[in-house]
């Protein structure tokens, strides 16, 4: 049986710790803490014992000090639900004023385009944005591109999506090369018997032939092995 890979997340409020194990702990291991000062140690002692996370979840906000319940805390705890419910009626009004046309258009460009990197491109649009609406955009392969961020942080978001469309289009292109060097493989072992079996060649010039036709094959496997410790030699 495989092992289960790992979430380590960090949030003040138990309600949230407690949801995501209710929800995931069938399909991960989740290790939860409540106190953003225990994060360091916490993430810490997980990777000496040789189990390192292979998901980190932080919640934003958290509590000046010690997570108690105190008044500061509670009143912080009311706006955040304010905040939410006027996020709610701020959704309505907006919904009446606009549509959210760039839902289907990101099912488009995914039709048409199913290996470009695409996202939505917004101001305010992820902060009203439902459950269904993050869905949608996941479901599509798609990404959340927030407007007004500064010029930095735009640069490094239109390099990773370029980065990920790079990969993509490497990983076809391996994908391709194996499968066209298997098939020569495949021609190569075929003649090459063919011709052993017709000239009456010994045994082993048919087990030479085979040996080719599989370094063929493997030829991608062996390149990007060679790739992989030469950047680790770098």
């Amino acid at each position: 049986m495989s092992k289960k890979p790992t979430i380590f997340f960090c949030d003040d409020r138990e309600k949230w710790t407690d949801q995501l194990q209710e929800w995931h702990s069938a399909e991960f291991d989740i290790t939860t803490i409540n106190d953003g000062g225990e994060f360091r140690t916490t993430l810490r002692g997980l990777i000496d014992q040789g189990s390192p996370p292979d998901i980190i979840l932080i919640d934003l906000f958290h509590p000046h000090g010690p997570p108690a319940a105190t008044e500061v805390v509670t009143q912080g705890n009311a706006a955040m639900e304010k905040l939410n419910e006027e996020n709610k009626i701020a959704r309505n009004d907006i919904n009446a004023a606009w549509h959210s046309l760039g839902f289907e258009l990101l099912k488009q460009a995914r039709d048409l385009c199913p290996d470009i990197p695409v996202a939505i491109y917004t101001e305010h649009g992820l902060s009203i944005a439902t459950n269904d609406d993050l869905d949608r955009v996941s479901g599509f392969n798609g990404e959340w591109f927030l407007k007004g961020k500064g010029k930095v942080y735009e640069q490094n978001r239109l390099h990773d999506m370029l980065a990920t469309k790079r990969n993509s289009e490497a990983i076809r292109n391996w994908q391709a090369t194996r499968k066209w060097l298997w098939s020569l493989s495949v021609v190569i072992l075929i003649v090459s018997f063919s011709y052993l079996w017709m000239a009456n060649k010994p045994v082993d010039d048919y087990f030479l032939s085979f040996i080719i036709s599989q370094a063929v094959a493997y030829m991608p496997k062996f390149i990007s092995d060679m790739e992989a410790n030469s950047r680790k030699k770098g």
